[in-house]
């Protein structure tokens, strides 16, 4: 990143895209948590209070002045956020770093991302559509899960980081317990 960072000022137009295609299309940027990410999954400052978990560049790198040249905001806003989210798979399961700040997102914007995105988080660890889920399953109405087929776990939206209030608003309590239909 050094390299490239110093190369920058000497790049044709050309190479400078090539270089920025590169860090949008594959994970190059390096995370302060040893992840790596795309220039649209990550900042430069953290925003904890909005967009806990969010990536941020890794401190030993954040100084480099490729990172604003080449698309990396400086901080992390919910529209970022939800955009990030709308371009998640679907589907299949998401990448264990992926899948832990999607679940820190959830619960402070649930339904900005529910009603903006149309996704959410499956027990399999999928980024469905929400039309796909039948079932839910919060810490209020917590059932043994993991011996279910997986056809069954890809039906049930993960609710468990959801505060009471949350789930039972709509849509949330639009969609009935694992529990009532294990019954």
């Amino acid at each position: 990143c050094h390299r490239i960072d110093g190369m920058l000022p000497k790049c044709s137009t050309e190479e400078f895209q090539k270089i920025q295609s590169a860090f949008e299309s594959q994970r190059l940027i390096l995370a302060s948590d040893g992840s790596w990410a795309t220039t649209d999954e990550i900042f430069l400052s953290p925003d904890d209070h909005d967009v806990p978990g969010a990536a941020i560049v890794h401190e030993s790198i954040r100084p480099l002045t490729i990172w604003q040249k080449i698309g990396v905001e400086p901080r992390p806003t919910l529209e970022r956020i939800i955009a990030w989210l709308q371009n998640l798979p679907h589907d299949q399961k998401l990448a264990p770093d992926v899948l832990r700040r999607v679940k820190e997102l959830l619960p402070r914007h649930a339904h900005r991302i529910w009603f903006d995105c149309g996704c959410w988080l499956n027990l399999e660890g999928e980024w469905v559509d929400v039309e796909s889920l039948r079932y839910s399953i919060s810490m209020h109405s917590l059932s043994a899960w993991g011996h279910l087929f997986p056809s069954i776990k890809k039906q049930v939206a993960d609710f468990q980081r959801l505060t009471s209030e949350v789930v039972h608003d709509e849509p949330f309590s639009g969609l009935p317990s694992l529990a009532s239909g294990l019954c």
